[in-house]
C-alpha cells in the first residue's frame, strides 16, 4: 500500500494516426505515478468520452498508463483532455486539433 501520492511524469497527447472513416487517433501517456491514476478523456465542455484501449502497466518506478480514443467530429469540438487523477492530485494535458487534423497541445499541472 502507498503512504504517499507521487505525480507521474507529464502526461503526453500524440495523434497516432487518422483513419478511413475521418477519425483521429489520440494517445496520452504518461508514467510514475503512485498509487495508480484514473484516466479521463473530456472533451472542450468536460464531458467524459469513451476511452477504447486503456493499458496500464506496474514496474519499480509506478505505474504507467496508455489510453487510446478516436474522435470523429473534431470540427465542432476541436479540443480534447486527457487528465490522470488521483485523490488529491490532477494532471491534465491539452491537444488542439486543426482542419487539416495537426496537432498543437498543452498541459496543466
Amino acid at each position: 500500500m502507498w503512504n504517499k501520492a507521487i505525480l507521474g511524469s507529464h502526461s503526453v497527447i500524440m495523434m497516432e494516426s487518422c483513419d478511413n472513416s475521418g477519425g483521429i487517433n489520440l494517445v496520452c501517456e504518461s508514467r510514475g505515478w503512485k498509487p495508480e491514476p484514473e484516466v479521463l478523456w473530456l472533451d472542450r465542455e468536460g464531458a467524459t468520452l469513451p476511452a477504447e484501449d486503456t493499458q496500464i502497466h506496474r514496474d519499480t518506478e509506478g505505474f504507467s498508463v496508455k489510453c487510446r480514443i478516436t474522435v470523429y467530429d473534431h470540427s465542432a469540438s476541436n479540443r480534447f483532455y486527457c487528465r490522470l487523477q488521483q485523490k488529491h492530485h490532477m494532471m491534465e494535458a491539452e491537444v488542439i486539433i486543426n482542419k487539416r487534423g495537426r496537432q498543437h497541445w498543452n498541459r496543466r499541472d
